[in-house]
């Protein structure tokens, strides 16, 4: 996971999920340590089988409304 804010992308972190081969999908979820906060800003994350890149997603972190 890494956020694209800053002048070159910061690694938040790192995760695992196991999804049977037969599945059209995966989820999973992925927190911070207390007291941590997910930056706001333009994001994207790595879908890897073994040591192969599937895909990249990026997605947007916005602060949250009252």
């Amino acid at each position: 996971w890494r956020w694209l804010g800053g002048a070159s992308p910061v690694e938040i972190g790192r995760g695992e999920a196991e999804v049977p081969a037969a599945a059209n999908y995966g989820m999973f979820e992925y927190g911070l340590a207390a007291g941590k906060h997910w930056p706001e800003g333009q994001d994207e994350v790595d879908i890897l089988q073994g040591d192969r890149l599937l895909g990249t997603a990026r997605f947007r972190v916005r602060a949250g409304g009252d």
